[in-house]
């Protein structure tokens, strides 16, 4: 999972969990975009603020990656 403060340099990896901290964010409210394979994107936002941890719940919907289709071509001896 990535997790990317939008409009800004702070971003996480995610644990197995779901968990992901990101620290020393200026006070405000701000778009957060999770990603995460086999799901769809997810934005929110949230507020950041005071000394207490921001608690952010995403619901991730499913979603089959699609790839670029590969064509691989070869001549026999």
């Amino acid at each position: 999972m990535i997790v990317v403060v939008e409009g800004t340099n702070f971003g996480a990896v995610g644990q197995p969990d779901g968990s992901f901290r990101i620290e020393q964010i200026p006070p405000g409210v701000y778009r957060v975009r999770v990603t995460v394979m086999g799901y769809a994107p997810a934005v929110t936002s949230a507020i950041v603020g005071g000394t207490e941890p921001a608690r952010l719940d995403v619901v991730l919907e499913e979603r089959a990656t699609e790839l670029p289709v590969v064509e691989v071509m070869a001549t026999r001896n």
